[in-house]
């Protein structure tokens, strides 16, 4: 587990951005019928009621969701940001999901791995303070039930080269990545710079703002930042059209907007390069990459391309979001893409958005 690991506690009320807001959080059939049948106060039986319902594909497993309310939050937050169903029935009552996060616990080689989300303000922040590289620990602790079988040796040893990459202080973070690809036997490029990057990011952020609330959100106002068209059309300038076509959208201009924010972002924060590391490294052990998909045909140089569009955004998204204080402005952004990637099928739908990205 990374080191920072018992180090995590919840921050409640003081979160800035809600962790159940953006993502949906989904709860197996049987807590389902527990939450029905719980013996609870009116009021809350009124919230419990309209803040589940069953989805539309159902599975055992992935029975029913939270549905947010107008504002996107849980029905369930109360007015200091508390959870009113922790508060009023206990922990025990809540859903797997929402008792464990932002903490996963997955099986891998004959254990357990643990691990926080980046989608999580305080997890973002944790990482912050972590020196670099990324600390990794192990412990011997009790389990009670069936340890799961070992992987596959080798299986074991292109992951554990991968994160030995992605923790390579003698190379740039592009150029890590890059060598990931390479020992995947992946193909494509990561469009590190310049505008076959801003293209890549404009690309994510056009298709995936349909998906999840929080690139909605913090893509435009990322475009906003740069003075470029949001990706619904909308003009952010009185010379920006709705016909303008990407290549159009992003000049010359653009690109020192870019590059002036960046640049800002740095003298405001000098230790970001090491954040972006952390958080890709604490991404690569969270996703148990490059083996984050469950489906038997993917292959991981499948996932190279998910790699490379979560360092896109969340590049993308720490620079043209910034704020005072810098830090909170840098952990809010960096959350937010994160609520995305490693709450969704974002490597899935990443192999067929990144298909020609950069040109």
């Amino acid at each position: 587990m990374p080191a920072y690991y018992e180090r995590f506690v919840c921050k409640c009320g003081r979160c800035r951005s809600v962790c159940c807001g953006g993502w949906g959080i989904t709860m197996s059939r049987a807590e389902y019928y527990r939450l029905l049948g719980l013996s609870c106060p009116p009021e809350l039986r009124r919230k419990l009621d309209c803040a589940v319902q069953i989805r539309r594909n159902a599975t055992p497993e992935a029975y029913a969701e939270m549905a947010p309310g107008f504002d996107g939050k849980c029905r369930l937050l109360d007015e200091e940001g508390y959870c009113s169903l922790q508060r009023t029935c206990g922990e025990e009552v809540l859903s797997t999901v929402c008792r464990l996060y932002p903490r996963s616990i997955k099986p891998w080689n004959g254990g357990m791995e643990r691990c926080c989300s980046a989608s999580c303000e305080n997890t973002v922040e944790l990482l912050m303070q972590e020196p670099r590289p990324l600390r990794f620990v192990t412990q011997e602790r009790p389990f009670s039930g069936e340890l799961p079988t070992s992987c596959p040796e080798a299986h074991s040893a292109l992951r554990l080269r991968c994160m030995a990459l992605m923790r390579d202080e003698g190379l740039p973070l592009p150029a890590r990545i890059a060598a990931i690809g390479r020992i995947l036997g992946a193909d494509g490029q990561l469009p590190a710079d310049g505008m076959p990057f801003l293209r890549t990011a404009y690309r994510l952020i056009s298709v995936f703002s349909d998906i999840s609330p929080n690139i909605a959100e913090y893509g435009a106002d990322a475009c906003r930042a740069l003075g470029i068209d949001l990706p619904d059309g909308t003009s952010t300038s009185e010379t920006a059209t709705s016909e303008t076509s990407t290549s159009e959208t992003f000049t010359s201009e653009t690109a020192a907007r870019f590059d002036a924010l960046e640049q800002a972002l740095y003298r405001a924060l000098p230790d970001c390069g090491r954040y972006y590391e952390n958080l890709l490294a604490n991404h690569l052990f969270y996703e148990q990459f490059p083996f984050t998909d469950v489906r038997t045909d993917a292959a991981p140089c499948d996932a190279f391309p998910g790699l490379c569009a979560a360092y896109i955004l969340m590049r993308f998204l720490t620079v043209c979001h910034p704020g005072e204080p810098a830090c909170d402005a840098f952990s809010d952004a960096a959350a937010a893409a994160f609520r995305f990637i490693e709450h969704s099928e974002f490597y899935r739908n990443a192999q067929i958005v990144m298909r020609g990205a950069g040109n």
